[in-house]
């Protein structure tokens, strides 16, 4: 299943809770970064929908970027939200978008990851994504702020998985 990076952010937040841990801006980007390639890598499909560019500092989900950065470097407090607006009488209410509590396999991704990658900084996972000839080197090469598509990430992680299981 395709989700909002909102909401699989939602869910790395409500994980870094349970382990006594806290993410900061930079950090949530690169985990759910990272959480999408690993899915592309292991599903051969996208865990989330959102457009993912190669910025300064790393892969950025602007979506993200956008709810979060009045947080600055502070940890995140709050979920992300999406607005739901009744056509009706145009009222709107704010929800934070969620996993499903059925969707056990997506839970067990993001639990793998804060595992492996929870315990790394936001500028330490920036610059596991700065490496040679990653998908944010690639593009930000050669179009700083453009997209990187889900076929180099995919690509990546899968080269990934095979170098460490070698």
């Amino acid at each position: 299943m395709t989700y909002s990076a909102k909401a699989i952010a939602n869910l790395i937040i409500d994980t870094a809770k349970e382990h006594g841990g806290t993410v900061d801006q930079l950090k949530l980007q690169k985990l759910v970064y990272i959480t999408h390639g690993w899915h592309l890598a292991i599903n051969e499909s996208p865990l989330i929908d959102d457009v993912i560019e190669a910025w300064k500092y790393g892969p950025v989900i602007p979506t993200l970027y956008d709810e979060f950065k009045n947080c600055g470097r502070d940890p995140i407090v709050d979920y992300a939200t999406d607005v739901e607006v009744n056509e009706q009488d145009l009222s709107f209410r704010l929800y934070p978008p969620m996993i499903a509590d059925d969707d056990q396999d997506t839970r067990l991704l993001v639990q793998k990851i804060w595992q492996k990658y929870g315990g790394l900084t936001g500028p330490q996972l920036s610059n596991l994504t700065h490496l040679p000839n990653t998908p944010w080197d690639q593009v930000y090469k050669v179009v700083p702020k453009g997209q990187i598509s889900n076929h180099l990430i995919q690509n990546h992680f899968v080269e990934l998985a095979t170098s460490t299981a070698a």
